[in-house]
């Protein structure tokens, strides 16, 4: 038909931080972004949007910090064909209805009961959420969770694997020259301490 997608040059190569950048040291993924834009472009569903939460002190969608940003959750949604849009409650009577998912990411002060209302609402009519939590008791949409029988407890959750539960493990490569002397043993990276 008459689909494209555009696949900008910055985003076929990337650096570590989540940065995006052409650059010597950048490195090439283009590969992945034009596989993942084939993919978008055969697929028959229509782009869905998902909306991000905003006013609460919310991480933002354009957020690049080293260990709370979004910015690579945000880009793989893109490439994914996701539209993004911020949702603001306090100026929104309800959740538009070419939402695919609400994202409250980290939330460190409470929705109001009004906004609370409107986004319950959202849910009792099949509204999907996604809640990324703070562990801040009585911040973002904790109150109505309680309602819906989700409790928060004050765990973090490590696996066995990990040191501090925040390091990524990788124990599966890809095929590839540069990867083969890598099969069998394990790579780590560590995150930052906050």
């Amino acid at each position: 038909g008459r689909r494209r997608q555009d696949v900008p040059v910055a985003a076929l190569f990337s650096t570590t931080n989540g940065e995006l950048r052409v650059t010597e040291g950048g490195v090439f993924v283009g590969e992945e972004v034009c596989a993942s834009a084939l993919q978008t472009l055969t697929s028959p569903r229509k782009p869905e949007t998902i909306y991000w939460t905003v006013g609460h002190g919310e991480t933002p969608l354009d957020s690049y910090d080293a260990v709370t940003g979004m910015s690579d959750i945000v880009r793989e949604l893109r490439r994914d064909a996701y539209r993004l849009k911020p949702l603001d409650f306090s100026v929104s009577a309800s959740v538009p209805s070419d939402c695919a998912v609400v994202v409250v990411a980290a939330a460190r002060e409470p929705f109001s009961r009004v906004e609370l209302m409107r986004l319950e609402g959202y849910l009792k009519s099949g509204g999907r959420l996604l809640v990324l939590s703070t562990g801040i008791q009585n911040a973002g949409v904790n109150a109505m969770l309680a309602d819906w029988g989700v409790k928060q407890l004050p765990f973090t959750v490590v696996s066995a694997r990990t040191l501090s539960g925040s390091d990524v493990i990788v124990t599966d490569f890809a095929d590839h020259r540069i990867t083969t002397p890598l099969k069998g043993g394990t790579a780590r990276k560590y995150a930052a301490d906050p």
